[in-house]
């Protein structure tokens, strides 16, 4: 009994399982106006550094790390209106290898940009990083999300 399926059944099925693939990346991805709110904070901040620059003496450093640990924790919550999280990939050490990479060039370049003595650097840092999230927030975790799926 062996059954040999016609090559239209074969595209099909092929085609089914693309469509379940496609369907379980947009069920994970979060929605555009998580993307939104974290830039229009990101870049509110870096301008509230910039208008305000002694909050940063004091708490403000805590108050933004803060509000930053809230927001990943309530991305990752039921109250995010997603309907799934993602796993993190097999090979963990590349990706930790690349986010401490992608933290020395950072620390590398604030200081670099606190030495040169930059005018309204935080503000211009906020509104960069905002549009950046903003922009490539979406298209990050969606080419993510299918990576993770063809898998």
């Amino acid at each position: 009994m062996n059954y040999q399926p016609t090559p239209d059944e074969a595209r099909r099925a092929l085609q089914d399982v693309e469509n379940r693939r496609q369907q379980t990346v947009a069920a994970g991805a979060s929605s555009t106006w998580w993307w939104i709110v974290g830039g229009i904070l990101t870049a509110g901040l870096g301008i509230l550094f910039d208008l305000k620059p002694g909050i940063a003496d004091g708490w403000g450093i805590q108050i933004g790390l803060l509000l930053a640990m809230v927001v990943a924790l309530v991305r990752r919550s039921r109250w995010s209106g997603r309907r799934t999280g993602t796993r993190l990939a097999g090979n963990v050490g590349r990706q930790l290898g690349f986010g401490m990479i992608l933290l020395v060039v950072t620390v590398v370049l604030f200081v670099a940009f606190y030495w040169f003595d930059i005018p309204h650097l935080s503000a211009v840092l906020g509104i960069v990083g905002g549009l950046f999230v903003i922009l490539a927030g979406p298209w990050w975790e969606r080419r993510t999300l299918q990576r993770n799926a063809r898998r």
